[in-house]
């Protein structure tokens, strides 16, 4: 607290020159309350008030300057200028999940999961410094420089090779050009062929083949087919079949179907459909809706009324709340265009999410908030973005704000925008209270 002439000054110091931190500011006072101008890094924010609340004064994004510092200026107006705490936190996204198709502009906030798994999947743009340890896929871009091949080609070259192999071809004269058919040799060959023949083998095949016969076997096959067969069985299969039937069966299986069939049976079945659980249930509660006194709005930005059940507490304790987002604005069948979320992971670290295109009715996310140490409740920032000619959000009265730590790059200019500022228990205020 000041009540001197002057400008107060508060200066946070240690950060990453040029990142981007999030703050918020409190002042409470229990006397001497007064209104006075701030600015953060000479930039003018209006004029805060001081009071008995303990919710933030202003909030807002600021660059730490060349020395790793901000500075929070206070221009004394009343006869006191109070600064009771300040919140700031490093803006940051997630890492990707995997490595970018090229580079980045500028270094990544944390390294790539893992290596690429090897070598690239199409041939170089010039020859490789050394033979490949089998034939390429698919030819190279320009022709090697090293001696031929060491053993025959498996399918003709597409062009002639300058020089002959350094080993005999399979016929019984070598060629003076590439063959366009493959060449017929008076025995079989000595193991399958790459690609089918035109016509049956005169004898069996030494392994399966990859695909079913055109016409039946004379006996049994050893296994199953890879494919269906074209046409039902004769006669009714012994037990039941491991998936559903396209139509119902003329008579009931012998025993219940792994899964439930595509229509329904023509009869009552002798047991229930679904198999017991592995332990008995909680009886249905109203506990089950939760304890109303636990979530919290504590301010709106926007006209769009905020819709009950909006979030579900999982579970609670002293130090963390797990919550699942649900998508209540539109119909299962339309979808919410834009929903970026922000919360503090732990206590350093404030991180801001984003979800696109959400069908109503979706759960959009299970996240564990970390709670505050001294009250014991954990905060969470909602904005909802939407194409207004759709008519969930309005046009002139949802003008929220996305801040740059949540990238909002996607969301075209003028879409509307609604903000809620949620407060949830950690410690539930209804334990005992509901049976």
């Amino acid at each position: 607290m000041r009540n001197s002439a002057g400008s107060p000054t508060a200066v946070v110091s240690g950060l990453v020159p040029g990142g981007i931190y999030a703050f918020k500011v409190y002042q409470y006072a229990s006397l001497h309350a007064g209104t006075n101008p701030l600015s953060v890094n000479g930039i003018s924010l209006g004029s805060t008030t001081s009071s008995t609340s303990t919710e933030a004064t202003a909030e807002g994004e600021a660059t730490a300057d060349g020395q790793g510092k901000i500075t929070f200026t206070f221009t004394r107006q009343s006869d006191h200028v109070q600064l009771s705490g300040l919140a700031i936190g490093r803006c940051q996204a997630p890492p990707t999940n995997a490595p970018t198709p090229g580079p980045t502009a500028g270094p990544t906030n944390a390294p790539t999961y893992a290596p690429t798994d090897g070598p690239t999947h199409a041939p170089t743009n010039t020859p490789t410094h050394a033979p490949t340890n089998a034939p390429t896929a698919n030819p190279t871009f320009a022709p090697t420089t090293l001696s031929p091949t060491q053993n025959p080609t498996m399918n003709p070259t597409g062009v002639p090779t300058t020089n002959p192999s350094e080993s005999p071809s399979g016929s019984f004269f070598p060629s003076l050009a590439p063959t366009t058919p493959p060449t017929k040799s008076p025995a079989p060959s000595a193991s399958p062929t790459a690609v089918l023949s035109a016509s049956p083998t005169k004898e069996p095949t030494d392994v399966p083949t990859n695909a079913p016969t055109t016409g039946p076997t004379p006996g049994p096959t050893a296994g199953p087919t890879n494919a269906p067969t074209n046409a039902p069985t004769n006669v009714p299969t012994d037990g039941p079949t491991h998936v559903p039937t396209n139509v119902p069966t003329t008579t009931p299986t012998n025993a219940p179907t792994v899964v439930p069939t595509h229509f329904p049976t023509n009869a009552p079945t002798n047991a229930p459909l679904d198999a017991p659980t592995g332990k008995p249930t909680n009886a249905p509660t109203d506990a089950q809706k939760g304890c109303p006194h636990d979530i919290l709005l504590l301010k709106h930005d926007g006209v769009t009324t905020y819709p009950e059940n909006l979030i579900r507490i999982l579970s609670q304790d002293e130090t963390t709340v797990t919550v699942e987002l649900l998508q209540l604005f539109t119909t299962p069948t339309t979808t919410i265009d834009y929903i970026f979320y922000q919360y503090n992971v732990n206590a350093f670290t404030n991180i801001c999410y984003e979800e696109d295109n959400v069908f109503g009715g979706d759960s959009i996310v299970e996240i564990t908030i970390e709670c505050t140490r001294t009250s014991q409740v954990a905060f969470l920032e909602l904005w909802f973005a939407d194409d207004g000619s759709k008519g969930v959000l309005d046009e002139q009265g949802d003008t929220a704000l996305i801040p740059n730590c949540c990238y909002p790059d996607a969301v075209p200019k003028g879409t509307p925008v609604t903000k809620y500022n949620i407060k949830i228990k950690c410690i539930s205020e209804c334990q005992g209270e509901i049976e």
